[in-house]
């Protein structure tokens, strides 16, 4: 991934991409994103060819703590950066969150519900369905189906799937709310309204 600068051309300032992030694995090969055995970041200005490295093995632990804290934060945010309002925000951030929670790295341009409220309208679904809740085999077989991103995709689009998906956000929706009345006091003030 490049990062934007504006640099100084002949007195009038440009915009281009001159300087790349790379990670470095075991394998001693570059990539875009961080491999899971990342054991350096680069910074290769292009212009000029100069890269910065930086070896994660030379950092202290509490180091790597403050460094990770970080980029989980700009994760987060990049999720979420150019939602519309706190709703859509908060649903961006949480399904960046449990991607990573649970062991995957993100695109910047996914789509589609947290995994978690897949398996929610699953187990909804089978519970109306059968008059009882599934077993935690069930439960674990099927939200193993559904980290595949494939699976995921294709499921979303069944009716029963999409009315419990919509369910589960209109129920998040209501708690939120509910929660912004009772910050304010339970009432809203007339004011506000003007």
């Amino acid at each position: 991934m490049a990062i934007s600068e504006t640099s100084e051309d002949n007195g009038k300032a440009t915009t281009g991409r001159s300087v790349e992030n790379l990670y470095i694995g075991k394998d001693g090969k570059s990539y875009s994103r961080p491999p899971a055995d990342v054991v350096e970041i680069v910074k290769h200005f292009k212009t000029s060819g100069h890269k910065e490295k930086l070896t994660l093995s030379d950092l202290s632990n509490e180091m790597l703590l403050q460094c990770a804290a970080f980029g989980l934060h700009q994760v987060g945010q990049n999720a979420y950066g150019a939602a519309e309002d706190e709703d859509e925000k908060i649903e961006k951030l949480g399904k960046r969150w449990e991607n990573i929670l649970n062991g995957s790295w993100a695109s910047d341009r996914e789509s589609g519900p947290r995994t978690s409220d897949l398996l929610n309208a699953f187990i909804r679904g089978y519970t109306a369905k059968n008059g009882e809740a599934p077993s935690e085999d069930w439960v674990e077989t099927k939200r193993t189906q559904l980290q595949d991103p494939a699976v995921a995709k294709e499921v979303q689009k069944r009716p029963g799937v999409k009315a419990q998906l919509d369910a589960i956000k209109a129920e998040r929706a209501a708690e939120r709310a509910k929660a912004s009345l009772a910050a304010a006091g339970g009432e809203t003030e007339a004011d506000d309204f003007d």
